[in-house]
């Protein structure tokens, strides 16, 4: 008696503080859209574009820059930037979620991590100032197994905390609520993809909708 049923805030530390009954309450959905590209894949597209086999993207004062170049990227090519970099530097926490859910092997600022929580060494790499997050980037631009670990785990953490909806979901487990909707096991089914960190947008959630509507739908 007395104790909550969930705890939702958007502090990551209270979460954890929580347990089981502990929610984030994030900002989007931010691995929708975001498909994982591995290290592997990243030294493919870096060859294919004509970069260095090591490539470090780095968000600076002025914008995001690879290094050498005078001027920092357009906009609209960042995203394929943090798709094939060998290795992001990042701080800011809204652009290390999406480095992380494109599987960039990340290094980033205390403060940052602490806001998404990123655990240094689990998640990402933290430096304190801009020279030791460059540093710690060209060791992990040389480091595959580091950097797919990283990968690995980076993506995850997005999956499982940074997404709207599998935080609704999870809290209407906490609630013991069931959404009344049309579908008895499937509705349940659903349910259960999302608790287990499916993102909303993979294939295999679309093949379920799929086979699983009302024929109306079909």
């Amino acid at each position: 008696a007395g104790r909550a049923a969930a705890i939702v805030t958007d502090q990551p530390a209270t979460v954890d503080a929580a347990g089981d009954r502990g929610v984030l309450a994030p900002a989007g959905d931010h691995a929708a859209g975001r498909s994982v590209v591995s290290p592997f894949v990243r030294r493919r597209l870096r060859w294919a574009r004509g970069l260095p086999s090591s490539a470090v993207l780095e968000q600076a004062d002025d914008g995001w820059r690879w290094p050498g170049l005078a001027e920092p990227l357009a906009d609209e090519l960042v995203p394929t930037a943090m798709a094939c970099a060998s290795a992001v530097t990042v701080a800011e926490p809204v652009r290390l979620l999406e480095a992380m859910a494109w599987g960039a092997p990340c290094v980033s600022d205390p403060g940052s991590a602490r806001q998404v929580g990123a655990v240094a060494d689990t998640h990402v790499l933290v430096g304190a100032g801009p020279d030791q997050r460059r540093r710690l980037a060209a060791d992990l631009a040389d480091d595959q197994a580091l950097a797919s670990r990283l990968s690995w785990a980076g993506r995850r953490l997005v999956e499982r905390r940074h997404d709207a909806g599998r935080a609704a979901m999870r809290l209407v487990e906490l609630l013991g609520l069931r959404p009344t909707l049309p579908g008895g096991a499937l509705t349940s089914a659903r349910l259960q993809l999302g608790l287990l960190g499916t993102p909303s947008d993979a294939t295999i959630a679309s093949r379920f909708a799929e086979a699983t509507a009302w024929p109306s739908m079909r």
